[in-house]
């Protein structure tokens, strides 16, 4: 038996399909299962029943569990512990973060260090802006939500700014805005993100007086676009909203500030390739 065998366990166990465990993993189902059957082989054990709602765990497997989770934790901590004292700038770093922070502020910091470090070879998951960093998903996240796992090194970067916008198109054909409350007669067009909707902070209070939105999407992109075509009014941030044709800010004074949070394992802060990127994504937000 190896480690290797039991990472697949692991990864099985936490998804309970093949598919997941193969995007974990970045590998594929054929391969998962031979390693899934040889663990089982070497163990002498069945580990899973197959049903066609996924895998079910045994009760080896459960008690399995708790030994292949220390062991996971101890691999990592080595390969943290390698990761933290290598000095060279070369290598891999892994991002995760969200499609507004990634493409306004992390890309463009991602391709500064491509320019002047070639060697580092860089990894930008977005929508994975809370990906594990104590599991090495991520070496890096940016995120709206402070980092909370352990070990980590958190720095606050400037904060992002947001407004409502719509197209002039639709600001022609509807009734004027003069304050908040004007907002409730309109369409709205809002983003959801985990079956929720994001509302607009100084519209939160007034949510339960106002008509279910119109449009929902689950990007910013698609958002710039229904706003655009004229499907109502919605939140974006300053810098994409201002630099959107055809559309303008819908009461300029009314804006939303959020928090932003870069988050790093204290092992691998250490290493020169990651730090070169914090500090470059850091000095894109102070920018």
């Amino acid at each position: 038996m190896d480690w290797n065998q039991l990472r697949f366990f692991l990864a099985v166990y936490r998804h309970r399909t093949l598919a997941g465990a193969s995007r974990e993993l970045a590998s594929n189902s054929p391969t998962v299962s031979r390693q899934l059957a040889a663990l089982e082989h070497d163990l002498k054990a069945k580990l899973f029943l197959r049903t066609p709602r996924g895998y079910v765990p045994t009760e080896v497997a459960d008690g399995l569990l708790e030994l292949a989770t220390r062991m996971e934790a101890c691999a990592l901590e080595i390969e943290r512990h390698a990761g933290g004292t290598d000095a060279s700038l070369s290598g891999i770093v892994r991002i995760g973060t969200s499609d507004v922070l990634g493409t306004g502020f992390v890309l463009p910091a991602v391709a500064s260090v491509r320019r002047a470090y070639p060697a580092i070879r860089i990894e930008v998951d977005i929508a994975s802006a809370f990906s594990n960093l104590s599991q090495r998903e991520s070496d890096i996240v940016v995120r709206n939500v402070r980092p909370v796992e352990s070990a980590t090194i958190v720095r606050r970067l400037p904060g992002l700014t947001t407004a409502l916008y719509a197209s002039k198109g639709y600001l022609a054909e509807h009734p004027p805005l003069a304050d908040m409350s004007d907002v409730l007669a309109h369409e709205l067009v809002t983003l959801v993100g985990g079956g929720k909707i994001r509302w607009f902070p100084p519209l939160y209070p007034a949510r339960a007086k106002m008509r279910a939105p119109g449009l929902q999407v689950n990007s910013i992109l698609a958002l710039v676009s229904a706003l655009q075509a004229g499907a109502g009014i919605g939140e974006l941030p300053t810098y994409i909203g201002d630099a959107a044709a055809g559309l303008v800010r819908v009461l300029p004074d009314l804006t939303a500030a959020y928090d932003v949070w870069l988050g790093t394992h204290g092992d691998l802060h250490r290493t020169a390739r990651v730090r070169i990127l914090v500090d470059a994504i850091s000095r894109q937000f102070a920018s």
